[in-house]
């Protein structure tokens, strides 16, 4: 059995925080696009890799039952991190390292403005209380990092041609096999620093650049998946549930009229919407088979970011006490925005186009807690920081109309927000 101790509405600085939580692993931080959900946690009591196969989802509720019969009743702390995209076929050497569940030996639930309820878990009340006393201790004496972005040293896009190849064999494929109606398709951009990637701080950085989406850092061991995703898999608080469709894309515009332009035309594009509806409905369909009676609009919105704009459907509505996150997780993972239709189909398509892993890219990650919330966002707009080199995801859907160049494009379109915020731009730099 472990013990627990909890402290309430403690202040914390997170530059402060951020710099202590530098010399921990692993570390999770995890902010809602809505800017009041705030977890973070530190240090593990208790991992779980999650392998990549078919009851990978099952096998994380079971470890979650295991690790809440060695709590106190009524400890109310979450299980942090992340799934790996695919499902099976991978051998564990190939694995992102960062492909973990952890409960944390400290969790912060941000309860005010730079205000958490702060809880310690170890293997009785005295270490916990000590171990709570000294974090608090040491995040108060921690001087913040000073740190500014970093130099560029080297940016090259991955296998261009290969995936302008497999765009178009993808698209010959859709045209020639009526039941494969999109693949989405990834690619990978390698960056080189001048000096090596402090994770928690670009997850500050990710913060103040990217107000309006999810900020998201999961650490292990020396390597570091961060993701600013606007894209929400599922939230689920008390008997509430919530999810969206995002699909279909397009450049913010330089003037508020060329914005408001592209905005409109995205909305009207004939391609942009098929392939939007198509997420829509099939989130629909299987929120429907899990159980869940949700709600969403019958036309979309625009979902505005920094540098990109989205056709965007949230959807609403009702879980009953049998529902599980684990489950729901499982069976909408991964939409048809980021694996196609039919699911099964377009993976196989993947496997055969980008031969290697997602790991994290375009997974579900995020936390459950004990009393059963969640909320799991989806993994893009990412990168994998390890020492001085980064390597950015980006996802095209490829549907029997898509042009490969444009694709590329676009996949160059959603580097775009990481590489701002990692690197100097070329003034900074002095070139």
């Amino acid at each position: 059995m472990y013990a627990v101790q909890t402290k309430h509405r403690i202040p914390i600085n997170l530059k402060q925080l951020t710099t202590l939580a530098a010399t921990m692993t692993p570390t999770f931080f995890f902010e809602g696009s809505d800017g009041h959900t705030l977890r973070i946690g530190l240090g593990a009591v208790s991992e779980h890799v999650t392998l990549p196969h078919h009851q990978a989802y099952a096998e994380a509720r079971q470890w979650l039952t295991a690790v809440k019969g060695e709590l106190p009743i009524g400890t109310d702390v979450a299980i942090m991190g992340g799934f790996p995209f695919e499902s099976a076929g991978l051998r564990l050497a190939e694995m992102a390292e960062a492909s973990v569940l952890f409960l944390p030996q400290l969790s912060l639930l941000k309860v005010g403005p730079d205000t958490f309820d702060v809880t310690a878990i170890d293997t009785t009340a005295g270490a916990a209380r000590s171990r709570l006393d000294q974090f608090l201790a040491a995040v108060q004496a921690t001087v913040p990092r000073v740190s500014t972005r970093a130099a560029l040293h080297q940016a090259t896009e991955l296998k261009v041609e290969a995936f302008r190849r497999g765009v178009e064999q993808t698209v010959h494929r859709l045209q020639m096999q009526s039941d494969l109606k999109k693949v989405v398709l990834s690619r990978r951009l390698q960056a080189t620093a001048e000096q090596a990637f402090l994770p928690e701080t670009e997850w500050l950085r990710i913060r103040r650049q990217n107000p309006e989406t999810y900020h998201i850092l999961l650490k292990s061991g020396s390597t570091a998946f961060l993701s600013s995703t606007p894209e929400r898999l599922l939230k689920m608080t008390g008997d509430r549930f919530e999810t969206a469709a995002v699909a279909g894309t397009t450049p913010r515009g330089a003037t508020t009229d060329q914005d408001v332009m592209l905005g409109r035309t995205l909305l009207r594009d004939a391609k942009n919407r098929w392939e939007h509806d198509l997420v829509v409905t099939t989130i629909d369909s299987i929120l429907r088979t899990a159980g869940v009676v949700a709600t969403h609009r019958s036309e979309p919105i625009l979902m505005k970011n920094r540098t990109v704009q989205h056709l965007y459907t949230p959807f609403s509505g009702v879980v009953g006490q049998s529902v599980d996150a684990f489950a729901v997780a499982g069976a909408l993972h991964p939409t048809p925005a980021l694996g196609g239709l039919p699911t099964a189909a377009a993976l196989t398509v993947i496997a055969e186009v980008e031969q290697q892993p997602r790991g994290l890219f375009g997974a579900p990650i995020g936390y459950v807690s004990l009393n059963g919330e969640a909320e799991f966002a989806v993994g893009i707009r990412s990168a994998q920081l390890r020492g001085v080199s980064a390597t950015l995801f980006a996802g095209a859907g490829i549907v029997a109309e898509s042009v490969a160049e444009n694709e590329i494009q676009e996949t160059r379109l959603k580097f775009r927000p990481m590489m701002e915020t990692l690197f100097k731009r070329s003034a900074e730099q002095g070139g």
